[in-house]
């Protein structure tokens, strides 16, 4: 994978990337498409909005195969103490293909030679999900609306996930 930084000609591809992921979750839970696609919208500026102001340094990078072509987005916000990937997603008619997988394994590589633990946040039902318990990914936290996710190189997270759910 190869990643370079978004430009403003980027922002018609990451609006796709999010309201078609967002849509499709949207009507998975029972929403009608088209009422998804307006509510998608609607949460994509939102977000927007809303990531800027609460990861105002964080890094948005487009996702390339190794030919260039942008597959993804990745917006990580990178922290003295830990890292957090704010948003990851790849192009609808390329997922399952373990490109998700590998943007995860790069970062998980920068995290541990930088000595950090790497966060996240999912809903519940997202596929996504699975794959994140699969890169050894553990909820810390597990709510109707959102599970955060820790993920640390010296096998640390599950030892903070038991103290954080008082089990520790």
């Amino acid at each position: 994978m190869q990643y370079r930084a978004a430009q403003p000609e980027d922002e018609a591809f990451v609006r796709m990337l999010f309201v078609e992921q967002a849509a499709g979750l949207l009507t998975a839970a029972g929403l009608g498409e088209e009422q998804s696609m307006a509510l998608a919208e609607m949460q994509y500026r939102g977000r927007q909005v809303s990531w800027a102001a609460r990861y105002p340094r964080a890094e948005n990078l487009i996702v390339c195969d190794g030919a260039g072509h942008p597959v993804g987005r990745l917006l990580l916000h990178r922290l003295p103490q830990q890292w957090r990937i704010v948003d990851l997603v790849i192009r609808p008619d390329l997922r399952q293909q373990g490109l998700g997988e590998q943007v995860l394994a790069d970062c998980q590589r920068q995290a541990t030679e930088a000595r950090v633990a790497l966060a996240l946040q999912v809903v519940p039902y997202n596929p996504a999900r699975r794959l994140y318990e699969r890169m050894h990914f553990c909820a810390v936290h597990e709510d109707a609306v959102e599970v955060e996710m820790i993920w640390n190189a010296a096998g640390e997270h599950a030892a903070l996930a038991a103290v954080e759910n008082g089990k520790g």
